[in-house]
């Protein structure tokens, strides 16, 4: 096991264009307590999305080496790109086999900015990959760095009838690595890797 230095971890490279811009300015003036669904019932439909999802998907630094470290951005089901992030409580981090909405509120609440928004045709698309990515198989997690921390990937399923979220694996780089090795969740990956730039070349499962 190799020691490496920090991951370059930086915010997501989504380009707002000029009529999301007053989404974002809007939702910073308003304090960003709630991001709900702005398109239609036939869009949300054929997302494939449930009437009160308000999650897809999740991307998550941690890093207890050089003191505490956390930050992350999530997609919503609007599309919206949010960054979260705190240097003080690990109260937030533990991960859960499956959260309620409140929970994932709570957890995001530290530091939220909006930071822009994924083409609602390439969202749908994503979004539709996560149910065979729940049943991809796991590789066992290996050590392969020290220090490093670690970035987890996930998707959310969600139980509509009880109201949870659950988390699915779809790729874990750092001090111990794993990967869903199903073909939706490595394109649920690159799709995240790529709005995130996160660095993903070292310490690899």
């Amino acid at each position: 096991m190799k020691a490496s230095p920090r991951p370059n971890v930086r915010r997501p490279n989504v380009t707002a264009r000029p009529p999301v811009l007053a989404t974002i300015l809007f939702a910073l003036l308003t304090g960003c307590d709630a991001v709900p669904w702005s398109g239609s019932d036939d869009s949300r439909e054929k997302s494939g999305l449930e009437a009160d999802q308000q999650f897809l998907f999740e991307v998550d630094y941690q890093n207890y080496a050089w003191g505490f470290m956390w930050r992350g951005f999530y997609v919503d089901a609007d599309g919206g790109v949010w960054q979260y992030g705190d240097s003080v409580s690990t109260d937030r981090t533990a991960q859960k086999d499956a959260y309620t909405q409140e929970e994932l509120v709570e957890k995001y609440s530290t530091q939220r900015e909006r930071i822009g928004t994924v083409d609602e045709d390439e969202l749908r698309e994503m979004a539709g990959l996560i149910p065979t990515a729940a049943g991809g198989r796991l590789t066992e997690p290996v050590g392969r760095c020290a220090d490093f921390g670690v970035i987890t990937f996930h998707a959310f399923e969600y139980d509509a009838d009880e109201g949870l979220y659950h988390p699915v694996l779809l790729y874990q780089v750092g001090d111990m690595a794993r990967e869903n090795t199903s073909e939706s969740a490595r394109r649920l990956t690159a799709f995240l890797i790529e709005l995130g730039e996160y660095e993903t070349s070292t310490c690899l499962p």
